[in-house]
């Protein structure tokens, strides 16, 4: 049988009392009031309300009859149905010649908004039961036979190679509207919340090839996106969500301007970020302490990180500094005295690029 809630009974009840000057009373099935105007009266018994309930019919109770039942005002109170079968009782206060009628009206209005909540109920129960299954599978790793079995009892499609995708707001109220668009951008998307203010988005396959324009178009507020790899298998999905919430950790530390990111460009970072607290990664940042150390205007970091992010080419690093080739060979020359590190060897330049990434700014 149809569960009338509080929530429910308090929104009929608010609803009738805003255009009747008349307080509105909602029971349960077993007489209990859980929706009026009288909060003093919610969870008490209704006396009223367990006759109409006994005899399946309505009560009509005057000033001499509530003198002598408990928990009950001069009024009408009506059989509140759901497909024939009575669910809880609709009560208006005031005597019962003056409030017959819009005690009807609100029987009306309350049974038009409980067999609506009826008819949502099998959707959002498809829309909780989906949501948790997908938790499981990208969220919580568990690619159990069973869990592939219910997917597939659902519709999501389990066998689609798909990308991972971490979308991030500012703003957790805007969580719904992006998930809502985000559905739409490719058939067979899975979409679930991850944390407060964020979605994990899989596409089938790969992500559109205009996605950031169509984020731009839709206004949709991101002030992040991490891009996984393309074509994943749904068992190795879990893993590649993790490695982007490493990303976007990594990102939030270290490139805090970056909106976004595409993990095969970040392998190395996202395979180190979530053991940076560890000793032994501790002290591989050494050297890059060392250096914040003695740059205190942060030109040598500076030019060190522009050396990296262009493999090492000189040219390059000079025409993105805009310095000439004797100031880079200086810097670099310093940076290699401070550090203590060899940055014509593979090895020293390895090590380096893994101090940086792992010191704090």
């Amino acid at each position: 049988m149809f569960d009338l809630d509080h929530s429910l009974a308090q929104e009929i009840a608010d609803r009738a009392m805003a255009i009747l000057p008349r307080n509105v009373n909602v029971m349960d099935s077993q007489g209990l009031i859980i929706g009026t105007g009288e909060t003093e009266r919610l969870y008490t018994r209704h006396e009223g309300a367990q006759l109409v309930l006994a005899n399946n019919r309505a009560v009509e109770i005057d000033i001499a009859a509530a003198s002598a039942l408990r928990g009950v005002q001069e009024g009408v109170n009506l059989p509140l149905r759901l497909d024939g079968q009575v669910i809880g009782v609709i009560g208006v206060s005031g005597a019962p010649d003056e409030v017959r009628t819009f005690a009807e009206m609100v029987r009306m209005t309350a049974e038009m908004l409980v067999a609506q909540r009826n008819d949502q109920q099998p959707r959002i129960w498809l829309q909780k039961r989906t949501e948790d299954v997908l938790t499981a599978i990208l969220l919580s790793g568990e690619f159990s036979q069973r869990a592939i079995v219910e997917a597939q009892r659902l519709g999501l499609k389990p066998d689609l190679r798909r990308t991972a995708v971490l979308l991030e707001m500012a703003n957790p109220e805007d969580l719904e509207l992006a998930a809502q668009w985000a559905r739409h951008q490719a058939a067979d998307a899975w979409c679930i919340p991850w944390h407060a203010s964020g979605l994990v988005w899989c596409p089938s396959r790969t992500v559109p090839l205009d996605f950031r324009e169509r984020v731009a178009r839709a206004g949709i507020p991101l002030t992040r996106v991490a891009i996984g790899t393309s074509n994943t298998e749904t068992g190795a999905l879990h893993s590649e969500v993790e490695q982007l919430s490493d990303l976007m950790a990594y990102a939030q530390a270290k490139m805090p301007d970056a909106q976004w990111l595409d993990l095969a460009a970040h392998r190395i970072p996202v395979a180190v970020w979530r053991y940076r607290s560890e000793h032994g990664f501790q002290q591989l940042a050494e050297p890059y302490i060392a250096l914040q150390q003695e740059d205190s205007n942060g030109q040598l970091r500076r030019t060190l990180k522009c050396w990296f992010e262009h493999g090492g080419d000189g040219q390059a690093c000079v025409e993105a500094l805009n310095i000439h080739r004797n100031s880079l060979r200086y810097r670099l020359e310093r940076i290699a005295d401070i550090t203590g590190i060899d940055m014509a060897s593979p090895k020293g330049t390895t090590e380096l690029y893994l101090a940086m990434i792992l010191a704090v700014e």
